[in-house]
């Protein structure tokens, strides 16, 4: 999140997202500032093998041609061109605040994670933050939202892809999907199809609040995950 201009680009509003490239020197090879005329943030983004970047976090309101903003702060999915041009936002959400925090790409398929305070696409909402993942197709179709939870916290902080499209939700939470953790806040893992059908749920940790907020797929195909743990 930017709160002015810079790089010779104007700010939208007191609060905007922004994509800034630089070359393996550290010279700068474009900026953009987007978002809409409210306070809206940038959490993460991925690149796709054309150079389109896709950038997720929240907005406060529709832009980029999105028309399913709900209300007060909702997850936000924007395309860059290889250049910096915005091709396309789309905004979505509760009626309460909610908030994208990873994107993943396999194939024409774009993935993002996050978390919501209320029912997102008339998915079943368990209460205080739920786990949140949408499919979405590189031109700006959502295909599918799904949502997790057990009544207390669980947030989603990053989403992986294998070349299967099966996706993976890492974040942080108590039991669900059938699935006890071992304290009050534990790390978790959600395993979904291409179409968002369930295939496994791992939820481990110690006695105190664990946290998992990243996760990648090696190329030996293993899933790494990064976060903290207490140290009492």
């Amino acid at each position: 999140m930017t709160w002015g201009g810079f790089d010779g680009q104007p700010a939208i509003s007191n609060g905007d997202m922004f994509v800034k490239v630089l070359d393996s020197s550290g010279s700068n090879v474009w900026t953009t500032i987007f978002g809409s005329p409210k306070i809206d943030a940038g959490h993460r983004l991925v690149v796709d093998s054309a150079s389109n970047v896709y950038v997720t976090g929240y907005a406060a309101t529709n832009f980029g041609g999105s028309t399913t903003f709900v209300t007060k702060k909702d997850l936000c999915l924007a395309k860059l061109s290889p250049g910096g041009n915005l091709l396309w936002a789309r905004v979505w959400g509760s009626f309460e605040d909610d908030y994208g925090h990873g994107v993943a790409i396999s194939d024409t398929n774009v993935y993002v994670a996050g978390y919501a305070y209320g029912s997102v696409d008339s998915q079943g909402f368990a209460g205080t933050t739920d786990i949140v993942l949408s499919k979405f197709g590189d031109d700006g179709t959502k295909q599918w939202t799904r949502m997790w939870g057990d009544g207390l916290t669980q947030k989603g902080h990053d989403v992986a892809v294998d070349g299967q499209g099966n996706a993976y939700v890492a974040g942080f939470g108590g039991d669900f999907d059938g699935v006890l953790g071992v304290g009050s806040t534990d790390a978790f893992i959600i395993k979904v199809d291409s179409s968002g059908v369930d295939q496994w749920t791992d939820i481990w940790g110690s006695t105190q609040g664990d946290y998992c907020y990243g996760i990648a797929m090696g190329l030996d195909g293993k899933l790494y995950t990064t976060g903290h743990a207490p140290t009492y």
